[in-house]
């Protein structure tokens, strides 16, 4: 076997002087003329004592081992591996692709058991503070998805046997920052329902429509195909990736689901469906079974951002009110879940696999807290008569009050008829 040839050389790839420079190449001529080359990271003196643990490999070859991937390497491997397995969605591979290279830029050129829980730390500090693909400092949450993203890949090298252990599992992700969704309060929604009633129909109040009163995701709202809308339900089959633009499926496998309809939106879609049918045939377009319900100015499909960005712009001026899209998703739960709904109800409706993520979308709701709290005491069979008037029992999570479903009454003295249908709460 070739051995090698003198003491070897240490080659500094950047920065001015040994002192600064933190990327080495180590390399050994053989006495059969080739050479054996190794990147290392880390200061001069490690690269010297690198460089004679390189040497040992090299004259005892019955211990040599398979070179040891770099990450940039071993994650675009990875990365392949995802995308042949067919089992990942298009948009999920591309914000992982994104992932991947904002780790290479400080990660990449590591070979992956040079990887430690200390440059771990360090390196996704560095990341989040400007070495990154922008430039620019990231937020908390976008770290948190890289970290996740990270932890994955070391992780597959952890069973693969290339490391011995994940280091990145023992680094506490970045915290999330982005703002924590919110649920419209019944009184907003109600009043938001009204001034949504009063709007003319089109793609965009459509597609709005159907978040608030179906609970859809926007990309399962632009998703909607007319084959799939029936006189008092929907079904929910596809949606469009935001990223792509792709019709796909469900999110997930629970995400096909059979939503019933209120009559508010099950009276417009079929309006809707009258007027689209005629602005389509103005423009020599049939209207089939295939069909979006949701579709832009020129009748196609509408893109999912297309509809985030109109109501982002508009919300506040013609709504009076400050929530995104996503948000009417929450309070269609919110409702949902405080109108009496069992959790397996809420799970089903809302698409989900757990109904643990009832805490990321059941908001707190005082009024249903009393109300759920009252409920308890009457099935008790105590007295609340010696409560006096204006005394509230909260504390309790949102127990449901009621079996029936987003029960809101239309013919009460607490909520009298509004003109467009929705009921109004009388203020003493």
């Amino acid at each position: 076997m070739p051995q090698p040839k003198g003491e070897g050389s240490i080659i500094r790839l950047e920065g001015t002087s040994k002192a600064d420079c933190r990327l080495w190449r180590l390399r050994f001529n053989m006495d059969d003329g080739t050479r054996r080359e190794r990147r290392f990271r880390g200061s001069h003196t490690a690269a010297r004592r690198e460089l004679e643990r390189f040497r040992s490999q090299l004259e005892s070859p019955e211990e040599e081992k398979p070179p040891c991937p770099t990450f940039a390497e071993y994650s675009a491997h990875w990365l392949a591996l995802r995308r042949e397995s067919g089992e990942v969605r298009a948009q999920t591979l591309m914000k992982d692709g994104t992932r991947i290279r904002n780790l290479c830029c400080h990660f990449g050129e590591m070979r992956l058991d040079e990887i430690t829980r200390d440059k771990v730390k360090t390196g996704i500090a560095a990341i989040r503070n400007g070495e990154n693909l922008s430039g620019h400092v990231l937020k908390g949450s976008t770290m948190n998805d890289m970290h996740g993203c990270f932890r994955q890949i070391m992780q597959e090298a952890a069973y693969d046997g290339i490391i011995p252990a994940n280091p990145v599992s023992t680094v506490k992700p970045p915290k999330k920052d982005t703002p924590k969704k919110k649920a419209l309060s019944l009184e907003e929604f109600l009043d938001f329902a009204r001034k949504l009633d009063l709007m003319p129909l089109d793609g965009h109040t459509m597609g709005v429509r159907l978040c608030v009163m179906c609970g859809l995701r926007r990309g399962e709202a632009v998703g909607l195909d007319w084959g799939a809308v029936y006189p008092d339900h929907i079904r929910v089959v596809q949606a469009v990736e935001a990223k792509t633009g792709r019709v796909a499926k469900t999110k997930t496998e629970n995400g096909v689901r059979a939503v019933p309809l209120m009559p508010p939106i099950a009276q417009a879609l079929a309006r809707w469906r009258e007027m689209q049918a005629f602005a389509l045939h103005g423009m020599g377009i049939e209207q089939t079974p295939e069909t979006p319900v949701v579709t832009s100015t020129v009748g196609t499909r509408m893109d999912a951002g297309n509809l985030y960005g109109w109501w982002k712009s508009n919300a506040p001026r013609l709504f009076g009110i400050d929530c995104t899209l996503h948000e009417l998703r929450h309070t269609f739960i919110t409702l949902l879940a405080n109108s009496g709904a069992s959790a397996q109800a809420v799970k089903s409706l809302a698409g989900w696999a757990s109904i643990a993520m009832a805490d990321t979308y059941v908001h707190a709701d005082e009024g249903a807290d009393r109300l759920a709290f009252e409920a308890m005491e009457r099935r008790l069979g105590l007295d609340t008569s010696a409560r006096g008037v204006g005394d509230t029992s909260s504390g309790v999570r949102n127990v449901p009050q009621s079996a029936e479903l987003l029960a809101i009454p239309s013919n009460s003295a607490e909520f009298p008829p509004s003109s467009g249908g929705y009921p109004v709460r009388k203020v003493p």
